[in-house]
């Protein structure tokens, strides 16, 4: 049975740890007046403890301003400023 395996305790690790890191960016972002949409993360094994392995970055992420989708390139100008 899946879920008693060891692949079944990993995928059980990696969607805790994508939602914690999912929670931290969306409340960083948040306090920037942004919304998180989804975000993509890639987790490998390290030791045998399940750890991210991809970067953190725009192209990872779809962010709304409101109503308007904001670009990539401009979430940094966001996360700097406050604002673009």
């Amino acid at each position: 049975m899946l879920q008693d395996s060891y692949e079944g305790r990993v995928q059980r690790a990696e969607r805790k740890r994508q939602k914690q890191i999912a929670g931290i960016i969306k409340e960083d972002l948040a306090k920037k007046g942004l919304t998180l949409y989804d975000i993509k993360l890639e987790f490998g094994r390290h030791n045998g403890e399940v750890i991210l392995i991809d970067e953190l970055s725009g192209g990872n992420m779809r962010v709304f301003d409101g109503d308007s989708y904001v670009e990539p390139l401009k979430i940094y100008s966001y996360l700097e400023k406050g604002t673009v």
